[in-house]
């Protein structure tokens, strides 16, 4: 799978007012589990329960990208 393939307008979750990173990452994994991208949100879920350092990129001051394998 390509990164344009999974990164797609309805997937996207724009402005994203949450308060904390890990209020984001649940909107977005909510985004994710209506538009059918994932197939184990349950994991997902239990991962950001656990989100650890390693778990999350820093771009800039204010851009974050946490990813999970």
């Amino acid at each position: 799978m390509r990164l344009s393939e999974f990164v797609r307008t309805d997937r996207i979750v724009l402005p994203l007012t949450d308060p904390t990173l890990r209020d984001a990452a649940n909107t977005l994994l909510e985004r994710l589990i209506a538009t059918d991208a994932i197939a184990h949100p349950e994991k997902v879920a239990q991962r950001i329960l656990e989100l650890r350092g390693e778990d999350i990129v820093a771009m800039g001051e204010r851009a974050f990208l946490v990813h999970f394998r």
